[in-house]
């Protein structure tokens, strides 16, 4: 029979993944194991698993895992996020048809930001201005098409359009200060 269980190996492990030290895994381990040496802990660390590890490559795999499915739990809250707001953009978008001038303002302000926040979460052309003026310009013009926005919208282009570029503007400056 073994002298140290599997159980206490692979404590021994875990101790070691943590602190990456075979020293320390016997200055832990000799609290309740007094005749453990540290050249038991080294054969230990050498030895491979059934998938032919050894400890030192054994940590790197599981901190790869590790590290992968952070990036996956990540990557799923940025999705979580960009959905979240590409929703609140649509239904924005649907009450756009009912909204009077001054809410047409911040609604079409609203928009812009969230067709720019969604742009730069995406990556989809990062920091661009001429994406942002094509998207912009794409709504409006969908928003023209309805016949009552597209009165309101003739009547306020020129407003609209000078809010637009000074708000990009701001944000380009609040930008260049981060």
């Amino acid at each position: 029979m073994p002298r140290y269980t599997h159980e206490v190996k692979e404590r021994a492990f875990r101790i070691f993944y943590d602190t990456r030290n075979l020293s320390e895994v016997v200055r832990v381990l000799k609290r309740e194991y007094p005749k453990i040496s540290k050249a038991t802990v080294h054969e230990w660390a050498q030895e491979k698993d059934a998938r032919g590890l050894d400890w030192y490559e054994r940590s790197k795999q599981t901190e790869i895992a590790h590290h992968s499915k952070l990036d996956d739990r990540i990557a799923g809250a940025r999705r979580q996020i960009i959905d979240d707001v590409t929703r609140a953009k649509e239904r924005l978008m649907e009450q756009v048809p009912t909204l009077q001038a001054k809410t047409l303002d911040g609604a079409i302000y609203a928009l812009t930001n969230a067709g720019k926040f969604i742009l730069e979460q995406t990556g989809a052309d990062r920091d661009s201005e001429e994406t942002a003026r094509q998207s912009v310009s794409a709504l409006l013009a969908v928003l023209q098409e309805d016949e009552e926005i597209g009165r309101l919208l003739e009547k306020r282009w020129v407003q609209v359009e000078e809010r637009f570029y000074e708000k990009l503007k701001e944000i380009r400056k609040a930008e260049a200060k981060k």
